[in-house]
């Protein structure tokens, strides 16, 4: 994706949003601080891209009350792992580094651990000077239809959108509240097998299952 936004010339307008274990390949790295995240983005053609990184609990790791990242072959803290981007950013602006406009973080049902690294993930981004986004599900891609909710189809007409589920809504919709984010990211809702796509919020409301 990175060397696509590059090829088109679009580093101005585009921004790459990435989870950290899902999608940095750490083979082979030793983690050095901000020399490590200055090289890798050198490495994989995010020189002067606009990051996003995001952190959600799929991604970390708990010790008790802790949570941390397994990356760069080695454990850091959330901070230390965003603050590796951002002391990258001060070192080498303009001469291959990435840039890290936005922090994004969201949270999963019951785990108060995930949820307080989560609110602390938004609070460093926003001590930074970075903007700050989080991500609401989108809500059940269909219609109701004889009082029950028909599910749209997302792959050729052959696999049906899943019901998301409702505690885990319901705790994104709350760390929203309380957290505040400067972006709040809802995935358009569109039924791929008839070729119908939804994308003003008046129509979007009135299918909500």
């Amino acid at each position: 994706a990175a060397a696509a936004v590059n090829a088109h010339g679009l580093s101005r307008t585009i921004f790459l949003k990435f989870f950290v274990t899902k999608a940095i390949n750490s083979k082979g790295i030793k983690y050095n601080g901000a020399n490590t995240c200055y090289q890798y983005a050198r490495k994989n053609h995010l020189s002067d891209l606009q990051i996003i990184p995001q952190i959600n609990d799929r991604e970390l790791h708990f010790e008790g009350e802790t949570a941390y990242l397994n990356v760069f072959n080695t454990k850091l803290s959330v901070r230390e792992y965003l603050q590796c981007w951002a002391d990258a950013q001060k070192a080498h602006s303009g001469n291959g580094a990435a840039l890290m406009p936005i922090v994004s973080a969201s949270v999963p049902a019951n785990n108060e651990v995930a949820f307080n690294t989560a609110r602390d993930t938004l609070a460093w981004a926003k001590s930074a000077g970075r903007k700050t986004m989080s991500i609401l599900p989108n809500p059940d891609a269909g219609r109701i239809i004889n009082t029950q909710c028909t599910l749209w189809t997302y792959q050729s007409g052959s696999v049906k959108a899943a019901r998301f589920d409702e505690s885990a809504r319901k705790a994104k919709l709350a760390f929203v509240e309380i957290a505040k984010p400067d972006y709040v990211v809802l995935d358009l809702m569109g039924d791929l097998g008839n070729r119908r796509w939804i994308g003003d919020f008046s129509s979007y409301i009135i299918y909500l299952c």
